[in-house]
Order: C-alpha cells, then sequence, then structure tokens
C-alpha cells in the first residue's frame, strides 16, 4: 500500500505541474528566421525490473526533463532544428542511480530544384540495462548500464532525369559505456560507419525500383582483451549488402520501403570465415482509414553485442494507431527478435519479446498528456541472460 501511495503521488505531479505559471516560458522570436520554443515534461514511472535480470527488483521513478528548442531558417530553403533536454531522474529505492542525462538533438534540411539534403547530430546518454548487456550486467549487481550515444548523419537525394533518381546516406554511430568498471571492464566501445547508396527507376506514378548497395565498418575498440570472448573475436567488422530496392505504393493506401539482397560479413581476425546470410530491411505501411492505421515489418541484418559479438538479428514488429478524435490516439506496436551471437563462445541465442501501448490526449498545441504500458520479455540459452519486466509511465509534456 506504501509503494501504490507513493506511485499514484509522483503520478499526480504532471498535472499539476503544468497548471501552475512557473511551468511555463515565452515564445521567443528572433528577427524573422528564429524561434525559441520551451519544452519540457515530467513523468512517474513504476519498473517491476529496474536492472532487468533475473533477479528481480522494482522501483518508482520520477522524471523531470526541461528543456530548449530551436528552429531556424523559417519560410526558406535551409531549415535548422535544435533540440536540448536533460532528464533528471529520481528512485525511490535505489537512490544510488539517481541521474541527470543530456539529450541533444540536431537536424537541417535544405532543398532546392532536384536536389534534397540534410544532416544532423545527436548525443544522448542513457542509463538502462537491455537484452544484450543481461548475462553481463547481472547478479548482485545492482547498477544500472550507462552509455553515450553519438550519432551524425549527411544524407541527400538527388534526379537524375525525370524518371531516375538517387539517394545516399552516410552515418556515423558511437557507443561509449561510462561506467564499465563497475562490470568488470567487460563492456566494448564502439564506432559504426555506414553508407548506404539507392538508384531507382521511376517504374509508375506510386512506385520506384532500384538496386541498393551499403557498405558498413564497426570498430569495436574493447573486444581483444575481453575475457568472456578470448582472443576469438576481430577488432573490426566489414559488411556488404548488396539489395533490390522498392518504394511507394504496393496497393491502394499500402506503401512500403524495402531492401532484400545478399549480405557478407568479413572479420579481422585469423581463423575466423567470412559469413553471408540473406538479409532484409523492411517497412509497411497501411492505410485502413483516416484514424486507423498499420505498420509492419521484418528485418534480418548483422549486429554487433554489448561485449563486441557478432550478431545476426532476425525478426519483425506490427504496430497499429487509431486516432479516436483529434485529442485522442492510442497506439501500439510488439516487435520480436532473435539475436543469435555468432562468435561468442557460450553459444548464446536470445529471442526477445518487446510490447507497448499508450494513450495520449493532447488538448491543445501546447500541452499532451501521455500513459504508457511496456512489457519486455528475454528468453536466453545461458545463465543469468533471461529476464522479464513491465513499465507504466504517465506523463505530461508542454511545448511554449
Amino acid at each position: 500500500m506504501k509503494k501504490l501511495a507513493t506511485f499514484l503521488a509522483m503520478a499526480s505531479l504532471p498535472g499539476m505541474a503544468l497548471l501552475t505559471p512557473s511551468s511555463a516560458a515565452p515564445l521567443v522570436s528572433i528577427g524573422d528566421s528564429v524561434d525559441v520554443f520551451f519544452r519540457g515534461s515530467v513523468s512517474g514511472q513504476y519498473r517491476s525490473n529496474v536492472f532487468n535480470n533475473p533477479l528481480k527488483a522494482d522501483d518508482y521513478i520520477f522524471i523531470f526533463s526541461p528543456g530548449l528548442e530551436v528552429n531556424i531558417g523559417r519560410n526558406s530553403n535551409a531549415n535548422i532544428k535544435i533540440i536540448f533536454r536533460e532528464d533528471i531522474s529520481w528512485y525511490n529505492r535505489f537512490t544510488n542511480q539517481d541521474s541527470q542525462l543530456a539529450n541533444l538533438f540536431i537536424d537541417g534540411v535544405y532543398n532546392s530544384g532536384p536536389l534534397t539534403s540534410g544532416a544532423g547530430f545527436s548525443f544522448v546518454q542513457n542509463q538502462q540495462n537491455t537484452a544484450s548487456t543481461a548475462g553481463v550486467a547481472t547478479g548482485t549487481n545492482q547498477n544500472e548500464v550507462q552509455r553515450d550515444l553519438y550519432a551524425a548523419y549527411i544524407k541527400a537525394e538527388y534526379d537524375i532525369s525525370q524518371k531516375t533518381y538517387t539517394t545516399g546516406r552516410f552515418e556515423w554511430n558511437r557507443t561509449d559505456y561510462t561506467n564499465n568498471q563497475d562490470f568488470g571492464n567487460s563492456f566494448s566501445d564502439r564506432d559504426i560507419f555506414t553508407a548506404p547508396l539507392d538508384v531507382l527507376y521511376r517504374f509508375s506514378p506510386k512506385l520506384d525500383l532500384g538496386l541498393g548497395y551499403r557498405f558498413r565498418y564497426t570498430d569495436v575498440s574493447n573486444n581483444q582483451s575481453n575475457p568472456a570472448l578470448g582472443s576469438q573475436t576481430p577488432g573490426d567488422y566489414l559488411d556488404n549488402f548488396v539489395s533490390f530496392s522498392v518504394r511507394g505504393e504496393l496497393y491502394p493506401k499500402l506503401t512500403t520501403r524495402l531492401n532484400v539482397g545478399w549480405q557478407n560479413r568479413s572479420f579481422n581476425a585469423a581463423g575466423l570465415n567470412d559469413d553471408n546470410t540473406i538479409s532484409v530491411l523492411s517497412a509497411f505501411d497501411y492505410e485502413f482509414s483516416p484514424k486507423l492505421d498499420f505498420t509492419a515489418g521484418f528485418n534480418r541484418d548483422f549486429g554487433t553485442g554489448s561485449i563486441g559479438q557478432s550478431t545476426i538479428n532476425t525478426g519483425g514488429f506490427f504496430g497499429t494507431t487509431y486516432n479516436f478524435s483529434q485529442f485522442i490516439a492510442v497506439s501500439s506496436r510488439i516487435d520480436v527478435v532473435n539475436t543469435d551471437y555468432e562468435n561468442d563462445p557460450s553459444g548464446r541465442s536470445d529471442d526477445t519479446i518487446r510490447a507497448n501501448t499508450s494513450v495520449t490526449y493532447t488538448p491543445n498545441v501546447y500541452l499532451q498528456f501521455t500513459a504508457a504500458y511496456a512489457y519486455i520479455n528475454n528468453s536466453s540459452n545461458i545463465n543469468g541472460a533471461s529476464f522479464m519486466g513491465h513499465t507504466i509511465d504517465l506523463s505530461a509534456s508542454l511545448r511554449y
């Protein structure tokens, strides 16, 4: 009863906070092209398994997230959006997990004639145990895995002719485990460089077909000395993915973005042979009615585990969104994925199910209230990596 009272008190704070004058900040416009908004949210969470491991430990968490949004380039061909947010978390039981996590997002677009381009950068401080960290971040070690996530991209689409066009992108992603020492330095930092390129032909007014190629280089920095992997894991992976591409409307109201083809992964280590697989990257969207929308997809791709293992990830997702009115919307999604850890000496294989549903109430352009539920179940063939958890989240956000 004490826990329930604590959670209800925390969950009631979002509405009360946003009704007070101190929660709002005025809109600021600078000249004819710069707008500044205050963005903030508060939420109360209940997590049944804070550390996502077999030794369940629940807690109530209050999160306050003040931030700013800056839009540059109003009514011009070039636009830049900058969002900064600081997530300040307080735990009821595990106060040693209290944190302040920064989030920075920068996105820009430029459109001129046949060229559409964009670029962006993000920095996110994350504190959460995942299916990949399970089996490492377990036992009596009641700590959440902390990581700094960096990402940057440049993208462009160019019309070669009336019938053909090309799309290209370059991405950089970096993961730094910032409390690695709490887990015996078992986790592996990494940099991933990805460069996909598609050349497409406008087969019909609504459907484009073509060929795609993606190069990806993964540099795993610490795995050579990782005692969990011995000397088996290489310092980098090279992926080459050649595919058939489909974009657009397959059937009235059914659209897709699909790449299916053959992928090769090579290892920079003696004694490890190249790996080959059929890979699929897909997403389908079906607008059943103006109020009801369905999404689904199937994906198979190489990946990298938290301690540097090469993985093959195979799975799919299904989601739906229903807009009861302009004020109330309900959305749900389920993801199912199998992760095969290829060069892990344990022969690890995980089946992970994630499901979530949320109800959002947006009374006006400034406020939004959300009630959400999330479920995760990771089933693994190694000890200590299987877990299950629930999360209930009540939140409110303000943009002004």
